[in-house]
């Protein structure tokens, strides 16, 4: 069994070098532990790569890594809200394909988003754009809680 709030803790310790001087990073955890079975490695590898995307496009403002409870508690949802540039809702498919970089500015080999999905998936959950917000860009990683 995994911690939630010490694993998204020690994952944002690791990902706060790759953060914008006056870029905030923040915790939304729920008061109550949660524990989910599962790969915590595999969940540190997927928010890193949600985590060090969101760095990437926000120069100002914040992100925010959060979870919670949904489907009845069955199922564990994470999100990864940031203050950035966002993405086009068109694009909701297209940016978790292989090698694809809406900015050909930016440093990656377009792989991150394609490998979160995978791994979520193989978790027997899924790696989504959030296509209702629309101040950046926010991504939901939900897993099963098992």
């Amino acid at each position: 069994m995994v911690n939630v709030k010490l694993l998204t803790q020690f994952t944002l310790e690791s990902v706060k070098r790759r953060v914008k001087p006056g870029v905030e990073l923040k915790l939304d955890a729920p008061a109550e532990r949660i524990d989910i079975f599962t790969d915590p490695a595999r969940v540190q590898q997927i928010l890193n790569a949600l985590l060090t995307n969101a760095a990437k496009f926000t120069s100002e403002g914040s992100i925010t890594l959060g979870y919670r409870l949904t489907d009845g508690g069955s199922k564990l949802e994470f999100s990864v809200t940031d203050t950035g540039i966002g993405i086009n809702p068109d694009n909701k498919e297209r940016i978790f394909d292989r090698f694809v970089k809406l900015d050909s500015e930016t440093q990656g080999a377009g792989l991150g988003l394609t490998i979160a999905r995978l791994i979520a998936r193989l978790l027997g959950g899924d790696v989504i754009l959030d296509t209702t917000y629309r101040g950046g860009a926010r991504f939901l990683l939900t897993l099963p809680k098992k």
